[in-house]
């Protein structure tokens, strides 16, 4: 479970029960989906850069030779080879 969906259940829970919730509950409960919504958008604009990255990288590798030597970055680690094997690598990365 999530922390939206925590935050969303802790309200409703809170909501539907015997107890009323205080005016603070209520706004901390809102802060804490309003922290929520923001760390997901820029989750999602982080995820848009790195597919406009790889795309760009695809778009100039498909121009070159596919011998050529070529690097990569794989969890911090700097990994050597050719375009031919890197390229599918990246077509595979941007389906998923």
């Amino acid at each position: 479970m999530n922390s939206v969906q925590t935050s969303i259940g802790a309200l409703m829970s809170s909501a539907s029960g015997s107890k009323k919730l205080t005016k603070e509950e209520i706004v901390q409960g809102f802060d804490r989906l309003l922290y929520d919504q923001r760390a997901i958008a820029a989750k999602i604009n982080e995820l848009k850069i790195d597919q406009r990255e790889h795309r760009m990288v695809m778009k100039v590798l498909r121009g070159c030779d596919t011998e050529r030597t070529g690097y990569r970055l794989i969890d911090g680690v700097l990994v050597e080879g050719k375009v031919k094997d890197i390229l599918p690598d990246l077509q595979q990365k941007e389906e998923k």
